[in-house]
This record gives structure tokens, C-alpha cells and sequence, in this order.
């Protein structure tokens, strides 16, 4: 699937800087503020939100037909521009008892709020989540409740930069099906100007996160896992682990096709946006990442070593805190959003892929044959993903782990059993 990179858009868990409080606008008639007209009090709803940057218009419009489906429910929002900067709030809120009536966070942060009953058991409260997709709402499971909803989520795809296919004679409707097509593409865009790499011909990451997901990547398309099914044990230290980072290690070490640290700093200045990689694993983010790059971009399933295809998901939901003061109208809000309109309407602004199965195949997602693709790859992601409160003190490890073997300070099997043996502990107390 081919088009131009629209809009630029942050990844996952870049920085906007400030934190916006929004209850004046609410009480105007702004974001998210519902109407009185009479008849008996107004129920209040706090709500602590991250629909920001190029989330900012399609959550406006969600929070508008709320108001005029709810006139008696006011939401009022105060918005965050990173998941760090409200992870921070809420954990704040957590031990001083200020939290919100409602959120919304990646499903991973909610999974540690969620420890000792902290977040309500949606599953009761909401009619909708029963319209989640599977895998989404498996994500948003722990210990049999379903403590989060998504809004959407985002699925990993290779988005390769047609142009400079074009110019190496690579098709890309006929791109890498299994790591061999993979190493060779990645070869053949790869350009260096003596000891300076001009172009990365594969990008595979530009922090943990990024890494991390890479290595995930790759352990499953060697037919492995990072957690067992359970989410009760560490997976990865197995031949598919130690598959997984000798082919990372041999592109970046071997084929040089990039280099630790490529493309690590300003995001306007990201390798694939900016025309100094040839294809990269990303997310639908990626869509409208490139603006100024002005990127012609086609978006090809990731293979697995062998042949067939895996990918991986990350759902961005809203939970509601147990104690919350006004549980029903956050939970008329959540259900209001996983409405088939709300779903579609959502996804097509923002260009995120919607959490309920019938949204997801609409006409009106079908249409944008790019976020089409990411829709088609999130198939391909395991129905159970790495389900633990102990998932975001993972990233840091492995991927340290496996950027020791780029520097030459590792084995990939030393890499592998070595952060096996850090996180084990962890994971298996589920903290």
C-alpha cells in the first residue's frame, strides 16, 4: 500500500513539555464540557487525558458529541502531552488519594495502577467493552478484570520509503517475506560515504522503547515469545531469544545497514521521516510523521524468519479508579467512545486503529489503504501480548541488554540469559 505521509505526529512516548488544565474551557462550553438546561444537578466528571498532539482534533470531536448526547454529564479535562508526564500525576495521585475520575494511558502504565483494586473492573460498568476486539482487550486484562478499555491502538509494520526502493530497482509490492528478503533489502538501501552512513538501510531504533519492540519483533518471528502465555515467567531466554539478537546483530554488526545511536535525538530529524532510511519498523504513528520530508510511503507486513508475518500492539485506554466519586459518568463516557460512530469517527481523524472488531472493518477505515495495512498487521500480533505490571521496568533491560551485543560488549546468548535473570525475579511476583 502506497501514499504520501501526511501530518507529523509524535510516537509513543515523546515529550510535548507542559501540562494544559482545561477546566475553564469545560465550564465554557470548550473540550469535553457538557450542557445544563434544567432538570436536576450536573453530574461532574474529572478526567485526566493524553489526547494531545495529533489525537487533539478527533478527541475534540469525541468530547463534543458527547456533550450534546449528555447534557447532564460535564467532563472536565486536563490534558497531558506524554505518557510520562501523567504517569507521574496519577502515581502522585495514588499515594496522596487525588485521583481523577477517569484516565486514559497505555494500556502497560495501567496494569501497575491497577495492583492492590485500585481501578474498577470495566467489564460491569461499560456494555460497550464487550465490542473490544480480542487481543485489545486481552492487553487490558488482570486477574480475570478487565481493568482498562481501549480507544484504539497502534500495531508494528515496516514502512518503507517508496522512492529509494524505486531507485535500488526493489518492488514494494512485492516487499521481504522472511529475514533473508529483509537482510537483503536492508542491504541494498543502505548508503555510506566512506566511514559515515549517509542512509540506514533498515532503522531500528531511536530509544528503549523503540528496541525493545524490535527485539520483540524479531523473537517472535523466530517463533518465540518474551513472556510466557501467562504473563508469569520470562520466555525469551530460548533459542528464538538468542535468534532473535544474532540476526539484529549481524545487520547492524555485519551488514552495517545502520548504526547504534542512528537517528537518536530531535524527532524532526527521525532517519525514515527525514529521508535517511530506507524502510524502518514502525508504527501507524509513522503515517503522519513526515510532513516536511514530504515521505511517498508503502507499508509492508513484517515478516518472520521463515515465512509469515507477526506484528505487535499497543491499546491506549481509559480505566476508571475504584474510588472514583463519579464512577457512572465516567462510565457512560467510555461507552459513549466505544460506540461503532465514535470508533470510526476516531480512528479516521487520527489515524489510530479502532478497538472494536466492526469499526475496524468499515468502509470508512478500509478507505485509508495505509492505516488499512497497520489494521491487517495487528491481526498478526499474538492474542496474549506481555500482560504484567512488571512490563515497563522490562523495556530498559533488554533493550540495554541487546545494544550491548552491538558495541561488541556481549554475546547474544550472554545478552539474552542475562536480562532473563534480572527481570525473572520481577515478573514472577508480578510487580
Amino acid at each position: 500500500m502506497t501514499g504520501l505521509l501526511p501530518e507529523g505526529r509524535m510516537s509513543r512516548r515523546s515529550f510535548v513539555g507542559s501540562t494544559i488544565a482545561l477546566g475553564a474551557a469545560a465550564a465554557s462550553g470548550g473540550l469535553l464540557a457538557g450542557c445544563s438546561s434544567g432538570g436536576g444537578p450536573v453530574r461532574e466528571v474529572s478526567f485526566w487525558s493524553q489526547l494531545a498532539g495529533s489525537k487533539r482534533e478527533a478527541g475534540e470531536a469525541l468530547g463534543e458529541a458527547f456533550a450534546a448526547a449528555h447534557p447532564r454529564v460535564r467532563v472536565r479535562e486536563s490534558l497531558y502531552g506524554s505518557p510520562d508526564q501523567l504517569n507521574q500525576k496519577l502515581l502522585t495521585g495514588i499515594i496522596g488519594g487525588t485521583l481523577p475520575d477517569l484516565f486514559i494511558q497505555h494500556w502497560d502504565y495501567s496494569l501497575i495502577y491497577a495492583s492492590g483494586d485500585r481501578l474498577a473492573d470495566l467489564s460491569g460498568l461499560v456494555p460497550n467493552a464487550s465490542r473490544l476486539t480480542d487481543r485489545f482487550a486481552n492487553y487490558s486484562r488482570l486477574g480475570g478484570k478487565l481493568v482498562s478499555a481501549p480507544l484504539y491502538g497502534t500495531s508494528r509494520a515496516l514502512t518503507i520509503n517508496v522512492d529509494i526502493a524505486a531507485e535500488a530497482g526493489l518492488d514494494v509490492d512485492r516487499p521481504p517475506t522472511d529475514w533473508d528478503e529483509l537482510r537483503g533489502w536492508a542491504k541494498e538501501l543502505t548508503r555510506w560515504d566512506g566511514d559515515k552512513l549517509l542512509r540506514a538501510g533498515l532503522h531500528l531504533y531511536a530509544n528503549d522503547l523503540e528496541l525493545y519492540e524490535a527485539f520483540t519483533l524479531f523473537v517472535q518471528g523466530a517463533g518465540g515469545r518474551v513472556l510466557t502465555e501467562d504473563g508469569t515467567d520470562v520466555a525469551f531466554d530460548s533459542d528464538a531469544g538468542v535468534a532473535a539478537v544474532e540476526f539484529m546483530a549481524q545487520l547492524v554488526i555485519k551488514d552495517r545497514v545502520t548504526v547504534p545511536g542512528f537517528g537518536i535525538g530531535d524527532s524532526s530529524s527521525a532517519p525514515f521521516p527525514s529521508g535517511r532510511a530506507g524502510f524502518a519498523i514502525n508504527g501507524n504513528y509513522g503515517l503522519t510523521s513526515a510532513k516536511k520530508g514530504k515521505i511517498n510511503v508503502a507499508v509492508a507486513l513484517m515478516p518472520c524468519r521463515d515465512g509469515g508475518y507477526t506484528s505487535m500492539i499497543d491499546p491506549f485506554a481509559f480505566a476508571i479508579p475504584a474510588k472514583a466519586a463519579s464512577r457512572q459518568g465516567a462510565a457512560r463516557f467510555i461507552d459513549f467512545a466505544l460506540s461503532e460512530e465514535q470508533q470510526i469517527r476516531f480512528a479516521a481523524v487520527s489515524r489510530n486503529i479502532p478497538a472494536t472488531a466492526t469499526a475496524a472493518a468499515s468502509p470508512a477505515i478500509k478507505k485509508d489503504k495505509l492505516l488499512a495495512r497497520f489494521v491487517e498487521a495487528a491481526d498478526h500480533a499474538p492474542e496474549h501480548g506481555p500482560v504484567t505490571p512488571a512490563e515497563t521496568r522490562m523495556i530498559p533491560v533488554i533493550a540495554r541488554s541487546v545494544a550491548d551485543v552491538f558495541y561488541r560488549r556481549s554475546t547474544p546468548a550472554t545478552a539474552v540469559r542475562s536480562a532473563a535473570a534480572k527481570i525473572r525475579p520481577f515478573v514472577q511476583v508480578r510487580s
